[in-house]
């Protein structure tokens, strides 16, 4: 019998111990990281529209600013390997094209995401929460199929609070950077690139090469699925008028 009160005695302490711990979850910790649903603070859809569009303002120059550009179809494209030297390969404008990216689209966004911080702040306070705020702090990264931003903004919304918050969306910027950056590395090794290989791998994505007439190539990549697409040139082995490679 006393055998049996111990263990009655051990699984009571235990079922106590296990409400308590979730008590605390749910009161204490719990609010911290789901405050939005409880006060309806919620930017990320506002700060995702921004993104979105942003991305694809930057694919307009393959999200770099490069000195040296082409202009095709009314476009000027920006030139992510060059040479202005005959029979030379060209050098690589852009090593970190991804990382450059990112730069670009958090300054492109950064005005944009602290407007969607302050508009959800002023509508909260329009509704009687009292509302304390902190310096908000955001950094886009380019992931494969997707892009992730992680927002710091210390926020107190009556008695909860929370200080980040990581949204993520499909996008397909980060698989065709890293096409780029392969055709680029093989213009400047070869001065010249071969996209069988990419268009037997990559069904999901359109690959496409236009030959100018001053050695110029003019690349294009387009996803099937999102509609993204970005272009660039390169100018590398190129020969003197009148010859052909």
């Amino acid at each position: 019998m006393m055998n049996q009160r111990g263990q009655i005695m051990i699984f009571v302490v235990t079922a106590l111990l296990i409400i308590v711990a979730v008590a605390v979850y749910f009161v204490w910790i719990s609010p911290s990281s789901s405050i939005g649903r409880i006060t309806g603070l919620s930017f990320e859809s506002c700060v995702e529209s921004a993104s979105v569009e942003a991305i694809k303002e930057l694919e307009k120059t393959a999200g770099i600013e490069s000195k040296f550009t082409y202009p095709y179809n009314g476009d000027k494209v920006p030139y992510l390997c060059y040479t202005d030297e005959f029979y030379k390969t060209c050098t690589v404008q852009e090593a970190l094209l991804t990382r450059q990216f990112e730069k670009n689209l958090k300054a492109l966004t950064k005005d944009k995401v602290q407007s969607c911080y302050d508009s959800n702040v002023n509508s909260l306070r329009s509704q009687g929460y009292e509302v304390k705020e902190g310096q908000l702090e955001f950094e886009p990264s380019l992931e494969l199929g997707r892009v992730k931003i992680s927002i710091k903004a210390p926020t107190t919304i009556d008695s909860a609070s929370f200080s980040k918050v990581d949204l993520s969306f499909q996008s397909p910027i980060y698989e065709m950077l890293m096409f780029a950056s392969t055709i680029t590395q093989q213009e400047a090794r070869f001065g010249d690139s071969d996209l069988d290989s990419l268009r037997l791998y990559y069904p999901d994505y359109i690959f496409l090469k236009t030959k100018r007439g001053d050695g110029t190539t003019i690349y294009t990549i387009k996803s099937k699925k999102f509609g993204d697409e970005i272009s660039f040139a390169s100018k590398s082995l190129p020969w003197p008028a009148g010859y052909e490679r």
